[in-house]
């Protein structure tokens, strides 16, 4: 599982795992630095997947491991934060490869869900 998790596709620049990092980074930063919150997730994640990265190497089991927790406590945490009404204010961005402007809280997290579901769809 793991070397499959790691294979990078002829077609691609990343790879699967990557992907689901990448993901849950963009969602950080889509919904809570475009909020005026704390990323509240470590400054080398943000910089190893942000857009424009790609996988620098291969992840072990123990990163695996790492990076599921990494999902699964941000969506406990942010559907927390949501429904305690931590998202108070919102800074619009436009979506660079759709040209899509997302301008409050709830088209935020939409487009994080479809993002998600986008990136799964193409492995």
């Amino acid at each position: 599982m793991l070397k499959r998790l790691n294979k990078i596709p002829e077609e691609f620049n990343n790879n699967i795992i990557w992907n689901i990092a990448h993901s849950v980074v963009t969602q950080r930063l889509f919904c809570y630095k475009l909020s005026g919150l704390e990323v509240a997730i470590p400054i080398h994640l943000i910089g190893k997947y942000r857009k424009g990265t790609k996988p620098e190497s291969a992840i072990c089991l123990d990163e695996l491991h790492e990076k599921k927790n990494f999902l699964n406590s941000s969506i406990e945490k942010t559907q927390k934060d949501y429904s305690q009404g931590v998202f108070k204010s919102y800074t619009g961005n436009t979506v660079a490869t759709t040209g899509n402007t997302i301008s409050r809280i709830e088209d935020a997290l939409q487009f994080a869900v479809i993002y998600e579901g986008f990136i799964m769809v193409m492995y």
